[in-house]
């Protein structure tokens, strides 16, 4: 090498070497600002992905980039309320996948990764819930394929209410059989308010448990032929605060969960009072909440729920991402220096 070689570009060409696959992230809009505020760098649920990297980086993955999804205009966001609200309106159960004409979109990033990366709980039944608070939907093509690909696990997604499918509630522990169709606080934080199974002959409200309780949810998907082959990764609360927390944990304690496909759900208890520093007020209890959110009780009630063409579910294996291939770094030529034996014969052998 006739020149001396930056050695950060040494680093960073070793480290690309050792990266198997590379992962994007499907970003949502915040909702929360109004339409003539919201900017393009405001992404919902960024610090939540942060701590995803760390752990998916730790087995092999690299980031490429983001796919800002949307937003949707108001217009059209009123539009397909009122079209979903007559519906439900006449006991119809519309899925917003069959109802939204979804706005096409560039999905040619799914040639260069091999992981899509959600963090933020999908908007696939806030409307016919009737929820207040909701996720802002991007009504792109890519949204669409993303919930297609979700809808076989869940009947129901949204901020109020999580319902798992048929062949995913069977696969409760009998004790936990009513956290199949899950009510939660549509406001502040998402507490549990009720639970139901979903056998038919067991349709009472079951007593909510003591504590303040929550659910967060994982799910793997391997090579979803709707997205080109490339696997897709969604975790998320039903509120923010519960998504960060997720997040970390996966990065800790709780990354096995990342070493199976299928859908993993986890039970989170909460301490009914978190621990505040001399001189704080009330309102800075849900901030030392997630600060404490190591020591947050978890309980795993499914890991790895993988279904079948046929909707049935078989053993989600451990996730070997071999990636897509990624260009070579150029090297620089090493200098070739002969072998004492080439100098004696000349001839190198």
């Amino acid at each position: 090498m006739t020149g001396k070689q930056h050695p950060k570009i040494l680093r960073n060409d070793s480290l690309q070497a050792t990266h198997r696959y590379r992962y994007s992230w499907f970003a949502f809009y915040q909702g929360w600002l109004e339409d003539r505020n919201l900017k393009g760098h405001h992404l919902r649920d960024g610090a939540a992905f942060r701590e995803l990297c760390v752990a998916l980086d730790d087995r092999g993955g690299r980031y490429e980039t983001t796919f800002r999804n949307g937003p949707a205009t108001p217009a059209m966001r009123r539009h397909y309320e009122q079209i979903i609200t007559k519906l439900v309106e006449a006991n119809e159960q519309p899925l917003i996948e069959d109802v939204v004409e979804y706005q096409p979109v560039d999905e040619s990033i799914l040639e260069k990764v091999k992981l899509l990366v959600v963090n933020t709980r999908i908007p696939m039944n806030d409307i016919q819930q009737g929820n207040k608070v909701t996720v802002q939907p991007g009504f792109t093509s890519l949204e669409q394929k993303v919930i297609r690909a979700c809808r076989p696990y869940l009947e129901v997604c949204a901020r109020s209410r999580v319902r798992l499918s048929e062949a995913l509630a069977a696969r409760l522990p009998n004790e936990f059989a009513d956290r199949a169709d899950i009510r939660f606080r549509a406001y502040d934080e998402p507490w549990y308010t009720e639970l139901h199974t979903l056998n038919p002959s067991d349709r009472q409200r079951r007593p909510k448990p003591s504590g303040r309780r929550t659910a967060v949810y994982v799910l793997q998907l391997p090579s979803v032929p709707a997205l080109k082959g490339t696997d897709l990764l969604v975790v998320w609360g039903q509120g923010g605060t519960q998504t960060l927390a997720l997040a970390q944990r996966l990065r800790t304690d709780l990354s096995f969960v990342l070493d199976s496909y299928g859908l993993s759900m986890i039970e989170m208890v909460l301490p009914e009072r978190a621990a505040l520093l001399k001189g704080e007020s009330r309102r800075m209890e849900p901030f030392r909440l997630l600060d404490a959110a190591q020591d947050w009780e978890a309980h795993v009630l499914l890991q790895g729920v993988l279904l079948d063409a046929d909707g049935k579910t078989v053993p989600g294996r451990m996730p070997v991402r071999r990636g897509r291939p990624a260009p070579k770094p150029v090297k620089a030529p090493a200098r070739v220096r002969p072998s004492p034996r080439s100098r004696h014969t000349g001839s190198g052998v």
